[in-house]
């Protein structure tokens, strides 16, 4: 303990005769690691942490194909006659549940809003693992068209314009011009799975049409989501889901006939990989840039060291010829990495913190679950290893090549100012010529994203954005028949 201590106070001294390479030093790295925990702590927060639901793993989305029209449209939604037989028949399935968007004019309680809605299945709640934090859920006869007059309340709709009221549950609503009654209120907590296009405010029952309990081959206007019973796998519930698909293909329906003209499959994906979509990839792209950014920083602090231990070599001959070991000699200079690091790596969490509010606030419309975007084990974790490697990575090779010089050798040049000779020379040079190539390679991404970014903004150049605005206009069937 007391060698760690003399190593510390004597690293402090010298990086205090050098204030300048210390700044430079701390402020390379707090930038570098800065933006790796920044993008980690998204990419955590949106692609590597759980889904907010007991057993995530076991929840699936299924979805129809054509494969006559799968050139145009490569998947559709489900019909929901298909989606009752599946439920009948597929026996790998502890439960599935339809949804579909739709909106509701809220009036009677002050402004008229617009509200985006669902209609599901009595029991996707319980799919989801969820209970609502008043009232109940749907009851299975709530299914039933002209029985689905019950909604349930997002926690936001009830604090926005219900003002948190407790007493709300039984209480009747009018919405698109009838009575709705709520039944339940959904915790703060639950967070809607993204496979509608909006975000759901409210929730009322399926409440099917008859002409929507035929399975047959169109129609197909529901999402679904399934839950897989344990020790099943996803090919096997692939498997019943097809073979009943086939069968619809080749009954066809009552209204359509269609008999034996086209061919249904299922598409049987986790539900995570489609919460996530098209932001998987942007977000590894910009994880690996931000690691070659890292490895760019460390590159180029490797090179400063190897720079300023040129000018030590006469002072670790002079350490080695006293009694120091080379290991003793080492540690010395990686214990002055490890306070660059711990300092760079303490400003880099403040940069990270605050680079992540700017990310989360700037984030693009549509990408999911930037709610769950926050600092975690996992993230404090990976700054760990960031910044070990980064010890590793530059102050290793440089300690190594200055501990290896001979100390009769330096002791006879002429001061302080040996270069080390043509093999740090040559070391410096490879560095630099590395560094160099992870900064092309940083280029061409960036070039050809901006030539993509040019591209879209000319395409879209004919329109005239300024002063236009548009609105969304939902008016109800049974006031407008005309």
């Amino acid at each position: 303990m007391s060698s760690i201590l003399q190593d510390l106070k004597c690293a402090v001294r010298v990086l205090r005769k050098k204030p300048a390479f210390a700044a430079v030093a701390v402020l390379t790295l707090a930038l570098g690691i800065g933006a790796n925990v920044a993008i980690f702590t998204m990419l955590n927060g949106i692609l590597l942490k759980s889904l907010p639901y007991p057993r995530p793993q076991q929840l699936y989305t299924i979805n129809e194909v054509v494969p006559q029209l799968a050139r145009y449209f490569p998947w559709w939604p489900a019909n929901s006659g298909n989606f009752l037989l599946w439920q009948k028949r597929c026996t790998a399935f502890a439960g599935m549940a339809a949804l579909r968007a739709t909106t509701l004019n809220l009036t009677g309680r002050g402004t008229p809003r617009q509200l985006k809605a669902a209609r599901v299945s009595a029991n996707f709640f319980s799919l989801m693992g969820i209970r609502p934090q008043f009232g109940r859920s749907f009851r299975p006869e709530e299914d039933q068209s002209g029985s689905d007059h019950e909604v349930i309340l997002s926690h936001q709709l009830w604090t926005q314009a219900f003002g948190s009221n407790p007493g709300i549950v039984g209480q009747a609503v009018d919405l698109n011009g009838e009575s709705y009654t709520v039944v339940g209120v959904l915790p703060a907590s639950f967070r809607f799975p993204k496979v509608l296009d909006e975000t759901p405010e409210l929730f009322k029952p399926l409440g099917l049409e008859k002409y929507e309990l035929e399975a047959g081959v169109g129609d197909f206007n529901y999402e679904v989501i399934a839950r897989l019973k344990p020790g099943v796998t996803d090919q096997q519930a692939l498997a019943q889901l097809d073979v009943v698909e086939n069968q619809i293909a080749h009954q066809g329906d009552a209204s359509r006939g269609l008999a034996g003209q086209f061919d249904l499959r299922a598409l049987f994906r986790p539900l995570k990989t489609v919460v996530v979509g098209p932001a998987q990839q942007a977000l590894w792209m910009l994880m690996v840039a931000a690691a070659f950014v890292l490895l760019i920083v460390c590159v180029n602090l490797a090179n400063l060291m190897l720079v300023r231990n040129a000018g030590r070599v006469h002072e670790v001959a002079l350490r080695s010829a006293l009694g120091a070991t080379r290991w003793q000699l080492a540690r010395q200079m990686v214990t002055e990495a490890v306070i660059l690091v711990a300092a760079g790596g303490g400003l880099g969490l403040l940069l990270a913190d605050w680079g992540l509010q700017l990310l989360v606030r700037n984030a693009p419309i549509g990408i999911p679950r930037v709610d769950a975007v926050q600092m975690d084990p996992r993230v404090l974790a990976f700054s760990l290893g960031v910044c070990v490697f980064a010890v590793l990575l530059f102050a290793f090779l440089p300690a190594l090549r200055l501990t290896r010089v001979h100390p009769s050798e330096a002791l006879k040049t002429a001061g302080p100012t040996a270069s080390g000779g043509k093999a740090s020379a040559r070391l410096r040079a490879a560095l630099v010529t590395g560094e160099i190539a992870l900064c092309g390679v940083l280029l061409a991404g960036a070039v050809l994203l901006i030539q993509s970014l040019a591209h879209v903004v000319q395409q879209n150049g004919w329109l005239e954005e300024n002063h236009v605005l548009s609105a969304d206009l939902a008016v109800t069937p049974n006031q407008y028949k005309e």
